[in-house]
């Protein structure tokens, strides 16, 4: 091969193999990128999952932080409401009179108290808002009366300083849509930090409204913007008329003028400012002390962290300068005041923003929506009266007018034998239940206490039937929800009225006790003049509903399906299968023409209130009263296949009789004539309802099973017994062997076709006729067969028989003229044919 041609190939070879371990390197590189990517990308995800899982961790701390808060906040409830309700117990005097030394160091306990509940409170209120649990009740507020209730009650912080609180909020200004307690927590937070940054001068609150053609106009600014600092652009007109006082927007916005929603939607805005003759706020802090835990250094005018004031405590001797620390902070709290105030604004759709400067005091002014529905503002106090309530204890000491309350009178000594109502309090914490009794020693109640829900249905199953009860909602084992849902199974709202007394002030807590049968509620600290008026009301409204059920039975409205009597139409009815008894006095005539009108009313009334409890004891009730007779209905006690209206029926009959000898014996000691009644019962399906007219009703029952009783009642008249029962009843027993009955006749009601067997029951006969009645039941049967086959003879023989057995036998008496009156009867007729 020529050199030329071998030197060509030995350069293509030696192009080929170095292209090979380029591109071998190549290749080689690639993989290590490949298998470096991957590594990186594994780390990555390990990292991820790694920050997945410690966000997941913070998240759960942050939870359980939270939980902690909440928790912590009811916990501390329940020694602040016993701390703030014994001192108020003690400043009444409840363990003796007190001296005035005393009784001001009580009051500044009280007063400290109060502090530190509604620091609790605030504390709480942040934990809710952090889970978007706050929940508003919205209404028509007069701002004017929420602001002079705010300022009454924050005179008091006002000590040693040469402050006046103002409030000049004009009293025709239209209300506010918003919630009045967290209106009333606003300006609390509000004022009392103007309070504490004031030394001397003056803190005006005042409103002025932001009109709908202000509102229009700014409706093209797009969007709102996050910054508060927006009042150096927003301008207070003053006008004559303070009601046409406005607050008017610029013609073109600012760069951070706020624009709230209502801006937008052209919804009138009421502004209320709280200006003070403060120290001031540093232009650059006014978005930071909105901030949650934030508080002002008022030695050089500087807000801190909750994380600066620590590390203040730390360094603070470092920097003292004769005996003074450096940076020394002067006033209490905890940095929650304007941040609770500022989202509780929002929460109602407005806004809040600051105006200050160093020595220039200081403005806070926040908006409200105006309620669209209404003109003029809400009846005067009717949204602030749960505040002063709660503060009557601090406002004594500072004015004279006290608020007028319907409360319980003092029991005098005088009075110890008149009937005292009866409250059965309910708590597992002793200071409460000691905290109550205080509040309740002085006045005409009788007071039982339980620690838990089992040890208070003990006290009333042993007798004591309380007429209110107050009750703790947290408790071990059975909470009060639970308590209050087993004592409606045994006695309704309006017979025996249930409050509430719980740390919990949210809405949902107070809707479950309401809907369990609860009829008030009331959260702690409870204020004793609150306490007292609410009892008064429950016991006031209870007894009136009492007096109507004298009239109008509760077991009339149950059947009815009615709640209240005011729910009761004319009208209205319903079908049901009930036991009839009918109950009348014999010869009541005679007896009432040996008495005078009185005598012959308190008669009436000294008999049926005998007999009336018996009725009850059985589950019946009494529709009627005739005169001297009555008529009582029952539905049944139990839910069993078979209807025991008519045991509860049979066994009120011989109750009944059981009272009348006791009634007997004391007529007998007074000297006079023994009475005697009869009893007639019948089963059956009657339609009871209401009957009348507009402007009067009355309860009625309409059914033939109404008439069989009442021709039963005076069929026992006929038989010289005391107590008579259809078969229909008799069928209706449970058990008839558990009582004394035996049949005596078969009747035909007039105008019916259908005859009807009639039983007499005889366990309230004195003992020796009742025996002798029981051991002649098998003969009176065949003596009674006998007499309805007509064989006269025979059945006289053994009505004899069972007679000279038992001689006190008033039936068997009958029988025996019947068939002597036949016998003789047939006797005429056979001379009469002959």
């Amino acid at each position: 091969m020529p050199w030329l041609w071998l030197t060509l190939f030995c350069l293509v070879s030696i192009a080929i193999f170095t292209i090979y371990r380029i591109v071998a390197q190549v290749i080689d590189r690639q993989k290590q990128l490949i298998h470096q990517l991957q590594a990186d990308y594994q780390d990555i995800q390990a990292q991820n999952q790694e920050l997945t899982n410690q966000n997941q961790s913070l998240q759960h701390l942050s939870h359980l932080k939270d939980e902690f808060l909440i928790n912590t906040t009811h916990e501390l409830r329940t020694p602040l409401n016993g701390i703030i309700g014994i001192t108020e117990s003690l400043l009444e005097g409840v363990a003796g009179e007190v001296t005035p030394a005393q009784a001001k160091n009580l009051a500044l306990i009280t007063r400290s108290s109060y502090r530190l509940a509604d620091l609790v409170n605030d504390i709480l209120d942040f934990s809710q808002m952090q889970f978007r649990r706050l929940e508003l009740q919205l209404q028509p507020v007069a701002a004017q009366e929420v602001t002079e209730v705010v300022v009454t009650v924050s005179k008091i912080l006002i000590t040693n300083k040469n402050v006046e609180l103002i409030n000049r909020i004009p009293l025709d200004l239209p209300p506010v849509k918003a919630d009045p307690d967290r209106l009333q927590q606003i300006l609390y937070n509000l004022v009392g930090n103007a309070i504490k940054f004031t030394q001397a001068g003056t803190i005006e609150i005042t409103a002025a409204l932001i009109p709908p053609s202000q509102l229009n106009a700014t409706s093209e600014y797009s969007s709102p913007l996050p910054s508060l600092s927006c009042p150096s652009s927003l301008t207070i007109i003053p006008e004559s008329n303070h009601l046409d006082t406005l607050l008017t927007l610029p013609n073109s916005p600012p760069e951070n003028l706020p624009c709230p929603p209502q801006y937008q939607q052209s919804i009138p805005l009421l502004a209320i400012t709280v200006r003070d003759t403060g120290m001031g706020i540093p232009e650059d802090q006014h978005e930071q002390i909105f901030q949650s835990f934030t508080q002002v250094d008022l030695s050089c005018g500087n807000y801190l962290t909750a994380q600066d004031a620590d590390h203040q405590k730390v360094t603070e001797n470092i920097g003292r300068h004769n005996g003074v620390p450096k940076n020394s902070r002067s006033t209490p709290g905890y940095g929650l005041g304007l941040s609770i105030a500022k989202q509780l604004v929002e929460i109602h759709g407005g806004n809040i923003w600051v105006e200050s400067s160093i020595g220039q005091g200081a403005a806070f002014t926040f908006t409200l929506p105006l309620d669209p529905t209404t003109q003029v503002p809400p009846p005067s106090l009717k949204t602030s009266i749960k505040t002063l309530l709660k503060r009557q204890v601090l406002l004594d000491d500072q004015s004279s007018q006290k608020l007028e309350l319907q409360l319980p009178h003092q029991r005098s000594a005088n009075q110890k034998n008149t009937p005292q109502s009866k409250i059965l309090v309910v708590d597992d914490d002793s200071i409460n239940l000691q905290v109550i009794s205080n509040y309740l020693h002085q006045y005409d109640y009788a007071i039982a206490q339980a620690r838990n829900g089992k040890e208070a249905l003990e006290i009333i199953a042993k007798g004591f039937t309380p007429d209110l009860i107050l009750l703790d909602v947290v408790m071990p084992e059975m909470s009060g929800y639970e308590l209050c849902q087993q004592i409606r199974q045994q006695f309704p709202a309006d017979e025996l009225p249930i409050i509430m007394l719980t740390g919990r002030g949210q809405v949902s807590d107070l809707v479950e006790g309401l809907n369990l049968g609860a009829n008030d509620y009331l959260t702690k600290p409870i204020s004793k003049n609150e306490l007292l008026a609410r009892i008064s009301t429950q016991l006031y409204l209870s007894q009136l509903n009492l007096a109507y059920s004298r009239f109008v039975p509760r077991q009339f409205l149950q059947l009815l399906q009615k709640n209240s009597i005011l729910d009761v139409q004319l009208g209205d009815q319903v079908q049901k299968e009930m036991s009839i008894l009918f109950a009348d006095i014999r010869d009541f005539t005679t007896l009432s023409e040996q008495m005078s009108l009185p005598e012959n009313f308190k008669f009436i009334n000294s008999y049926l209130s005998r007999m009336e409890p018996e009725i009850i004891a059985n589950h019946g009730f009494i529709d009627k009263y005739i005169g001297d007779a009555l008529m009582a209905l029952f539905s049944g006690s139990g839910n069993g296949s078979r209807n025991k209206s008519a045991d509860d029926a049979v066994r009120a009959g011989i109750r009944m009789l059981e009272t009348l000898k006791e009634y007997n014996q004391h007529r007998g000691n007074s000297g006079y004539a023994p009475i005697k009644i009869g009893i007639g019962i019948n089963t059956g399906s009657l339609m009871l309802g209401t009957v009348g007219g507009r402007n009067r009703m009355d309860s009625t029952v309409i059914s033939d099973a109404v008439n069989l009783a009442s021709r039963l009642e005076g069929l026992t008249k006929e038989y010289s017994v005391p107590l008579l029962i259809s078969h229909h009843t008799f069928w209706e027993l449970e058990d008839a062997n558990k009582y004394c009955i035996r049949l005596i006749d078969r009747v035909q009601v007039k105008g019916k076709s259908e005859w009807i067997t009639v039983n007499e029951v005889f366990d309230a006969d004195p003992p020796a006729v009742r025996e002798g009645k029981l051991a002649t039941l098998t003969i009176f049967m065949e003596a009674w067969i006998l007499y309805n086959q007509n064989k006269f003879t025979e059945a006289s023989q053994v009505f004899q028989e069972c007679l000279r057995r038992n001689p006190g036998d008033q039936v068997v008496q009958v029988y025996l003229d019947r068939c002597q009156r036949s016998l003789r009867i047939a006797k005429l007729k056979a001379n009469l044919d002959l």
